[in-house]
């Protein structure tokens, strides 16, 4: 007997009314770390859901008995509303695909077992009971996690920082949760090789320090990335140490590029020859090892070449062997450079943001507002200098902090003493989301 259809115009519209409220909600509570969903858009989520319970249950209605057919169609709801939930909002094309996937696959099944007839109930009901489990085990054990997308999102900076493709992975980054300090090491590497990483720190996911430097386990990618870091930043001989270990443990062909770079800065012309030589017989490396080759004995030529253009060995090199100076005195040395190294600068300032070392912020701003470095203060230096330095308006105006960056300050701590709920800090949020003020006092780290 046919089951009535008019089941699924009551039990699936109540559905969509409980998870608009369901995605709007779970928008709310991770608010720190997805953008806050608008209604239409959990509206949208929902719908989709909904559709695919419904076309899940009208599948199903042939196949199952009454009743039980509705539980099946829950399988690839929960499918649904797992690969939404667990990727705060951001999924990955590969989830999608698999999710996707395996639904239609079941719909595929269900609509081929619903053409055959069958002679006995129970060789019906086992059977969708089969296909029940095997749906159950495939969603909690074949289907990629939320570690294993973050592995995939960490290979894909790594390919990208390896092209130097910067503005790829400012884009990957933008709007999304960023999983670990290893992640947020390869954005903050991207926004200072383009110059913004003291405007353009906060308009991305950060949390602490350890985003600029990530704490070393001598794994391969993490030497790379150290070593790409270092150099920037200008610590050559860091950047050596590192690259030599990621050389050592898988040979990597990246690490012998840097290394020559290294070797030319050095005038170690033989060591440089003979990299530049070893990569020459690498067909991807053939191009670039014949570029810097015509630097050899050449180092007029430097300044033609973006990355080792004002690059150079310090006059002092510090102890960091036993680890006797400490890293951030280590980027003071390069303010001492002429001219002063703007990258360390940057990356001196923002550690003392992400740190919350409002004290030692304080200090740096007076050590180094007469260097040409300093002008013109970055973005969220100006702000952190407002919460330093207050109502100082001599002090403000030798910094450079600009009339609209204060009137954007009082502004804001406007609408923090309005706060009464959190609605109030949402909205908080959506406007002053970017800043350093609302890090400062409401990101916990």
């Amino acid at each position: 007997m046919k089951q009535k259809s008019y089941r699924l115009f009551l039990i699936w519209p109540a559905a969509f009314v409980a998870l608009s409220f369901f995605f709007y909600w779970f928008g709310a509570f991770s608010f720190e770390q997805a953008a806050w969903p608008p209604f239409w858009l959990s509206i949208a989520l929902a719908l989709a859901v909904s559709l695919i319970g419904a076309g899940s249950h009208y599948l199903f209605r042939r196949l199952a008995p009454r009743g039980y057919n509705l539980l099946l169609a829950l399988f690839p709801v929960c499918l649904s509303v797992r690969l939404l939930v667990a990727s705060a909002f951001h999924p990955g094309f590969t989830y999608i695909m698999y999710v996707l996937g395996s639904i239609l696959l079941l719909w595929g099944l269900a609509w081929l077992l619903s053409r055959l007839r069958w002679r006995k109930k129970r060789q019906r009901y086992s059977l969708t009971a089969l296909i029940g489990l095997g749906l159950l085990c495939f969603a909690s054990g074949c289907l990629p996690d939320r570690y294993d997308m973050d592995n995939r999102l960490l290979d894909e900076m790594a390919c990208l920082s390896k092209g130097r493709r910067w503005d790829a992975i400012i884009g990957l980054c933008r709007g999304r949760e960023m999983p670990d300090a290893i992640s947020r090491s390869f954005l903050n590497l991207a926004l200072a090789e383009k110059g913004s990483l003291g405007n353009r720190l906060f308009y991305f996911d950060q949390f602490g320090v350890l985003g600029l430097l990530p704490t070393y386990d001598r794994s391969p990618q993490l030497s790379l990335l150290l070593g790409d870091i270092h150099f920037l930043i200008g610590d050559l001989a860091l950047s050596e140490s590192y690259e030599m270990e990621a050389l050592t443990v898988k040979g990597s062909p990246q690490a012998m590029q840097r290394l020559a770079q290294i070797s030319l800065l050095r005038h170690d012309w033989a060591l440089a020859g003979k990299y530049l030589f070893l990569l020459q017989q690498k067909g991807p490396y053939k191009q670039w090892a014949l570029q810097e080759k015509a630097l050899l004995r050449h180092p007029e030529k430097f300044a033609e070449d973006p990355e080792l253009k004002g690059k150079q060995f310090p006059k002092r090199l510090p102890d960091t062997l036993l680890g006797l100076e400490s890293m951030d005195s280590l980027w003071q040395l390069h303010l001492k450079e002429t001219p002063p190294n703007r990258t360390a600068y940057e990356y001196l300032g923002c550690s003392y943001l992400l740190g919350k070392k409002m004290d030692l912020f304080r200090k740096f701003l007076r050590t180094t507002m007469t260097l040409p470095v300093g002008k013109p203060l970055p973005l969220h230096f100006q702000e952190a200098a407002l919460m330093a330095f207050g109502s100082d308006t001599k002090m403000l105006d030798s910094l450079g902090v600009s009339l609209d960056q204060r009137k954007r300050y009082a502004a804001y701590l406007g609408r923090v003493l309005r706060l009464k709920s959190r609605e109030d800090l949402m909205n908080l949020y959506q406007t002053y989301g970017n800043t350093f003020w609302f890090y400062y006092q409401f990101k916990k780290l």
